[in-house]
C-alpha cells in the first residue's frame, strides 16, 4: 500500500522529491540512464517524455501534463549512479539532481542543488549509506538546517529524531522538531470471546 516506499512513515515524506531514471546497458562498459518521472516534493508524479533527439538520442525531455517542465537529456557513462540532470521550470527555477541510488534497471535521483529565478539557492547533502535520507540542508549564506537520526530495532539509521538550525553563536543549534518513536504490535488475543 505504500508505492512511493514514504518516509518518516507510510504517507508522509520529508524529503525534496525525485527524478526517476531508467539505465540500458549499450556496448562495452557504458550504460543509457534516461529520465522518466518526477515526483514533487508533495507526492505530485509527473510523466517525462523526450521533447527533442539529436540523432537518436534524446536530448531533452519535458512533462507531459501542462507543468512545461524540462529535464535535460539522457547520459551516457561507465556508471549510472553517477548521472546528473537539470530540471528547469517554466519560471526559470532550476534543480539538479544527482545520487542514483538503486540497483538494476532503476534509479532515483535526488536534488542536489535547488536554485529560484532570483538566483537564491540552497544545497542538499544526503546520507552516505544511499538511503535518500537528508544530512543538512545549506542556504545561499551558508546557514545549516542539520538532520539526526539514531538506529531503529534492525540497526538501521533511518529514524529522524531531530532538525536543528543554526543558534546565535558559532556553532549553536536549535531543536526545532524532536520526534519520538514507540513500537506497537497488534494484540492477536480475541477479546470478546469469539
Amino acid at each position: 500500500y505504500d508505492v512511493d516506499q514514504s518516509w518518516v512513515a507510510p504517507g508522509f515524506s520529508t524529503g525534496f522529491g525525485y527524478l526517476e531514471t531508467f539505465v540500458q546497458q549499450t556496448t562495452g562498459s557504458l550504460y543509457k540512464t534516461m529520465p522518466q518521472g518526477l515526483t514533487d516534493a508533495n507526492g505530485t508524479r509527473r510523466q517525462l517524455v523526450c521533447a527533442t533527439y539529436s540523432g537518436s538520442a534524446c536530448v531533452e525531455y519535458k512533462t507531459n501534463d501542462g507543468s512545461f517542465i524540462k529535464v535535460s537529456g539522457q547520459v551516457v557513462s561507465s556508471n549510472p549512479s553517477n548521472a546528473t540532470f537539470v530540471a528547469t521550470g517554466p519560471d526559470g527555477t532550476m534543480i539538479r539532481y544527482a545520487g542514483g541510488f538503486g540497483a538494476g534497471d532503476s534509479r532515483k535521483h535526488y536534488p542536489v542543488v535547488m536554485q529560484g529565478n532570483n538566483g537564491n539557492r540552497i544545497r542538499i547533502s544526503y546520507k552516505d549509506n544511499l538511503s535518500g535520507r537528508i544530512d543538512k540542508i545549506t542556504d545561499t549564506i551558508n546557514r545549516q538546517i542539520k538532520f539526526y537520526y539514531e538506529n531503529d530495532s534492525s540497526g538501521n539509521p533511518d529514524k529522524l529524531v531531530t532538525v536543528t538550525i543554526p543558534g546565535m553563536g558559532a556553532n549553536d543549534e536549535i531543536q526545532t522538531v524532536r520526534l519520538y518513536y514507540e513500537d506497537l504490535t497488534l494484540d492477536t488475543d480475541d477479546k470478546f470471546g469469539n
